[in-house]
């Protein structure tokens, strides 16, 4: 039975051309009640962010905020098919790992650590 509803959400505006970007997470109970929200700034110095970044950094803050039997939703169609897809075979070196497949396949490597800690499902909005 769901326990939470956990919505993720980034972004990071000039895409690619910024410092500094946001995360948001907004946690519900079974029965659609808000009940926990937390938000970030990305700051990076000496360097950009983009919005994928910050897609996966706010997927991270679910996670971690996520205890057995919750929902994680993510409005990012990458960050999904990468999580439900495509970490299997990245893991497998069955995949090119270049560039974003790299930071993405670290970024759900940590976050399939914690998801199979919490046995979490993973859905899309």
């Amino acid at each position: 039975m769901t326990e939470h509803h956990i919505y993720t959400d980034g972004a990071a505006p000039n895409n690619g051309n910024c410092i500094q970007g946001g995360v948001g997470v907004a946690i519900y109970d079974k029965e659609h009640h808000l009940i926990g929200t937390c938000k970030d700034t990305v700051r990076l110095f000496g360097g950009t962010t983009t919005n994928v970044r910050c897609e996966m950094l706010a997927l991270i803050a679910g996670l971690e905020r996520s205890s057995g039997n919750d929902i994680i939703y993510t409005d990012n169609d990458m960050l999904v098919k990468g999580y439900n897809q495509w970490l299997d075979g990245l893991m497998a070196g069955k995949l090119g790992a270049g560039g974003k497949a790299r930071e993405l396949l670290r970024t759900l490597t940590y976050g399939s650590a914690l998801m199979n800690s919490v046995n979490s499902d993973r859905q899309q909005v």
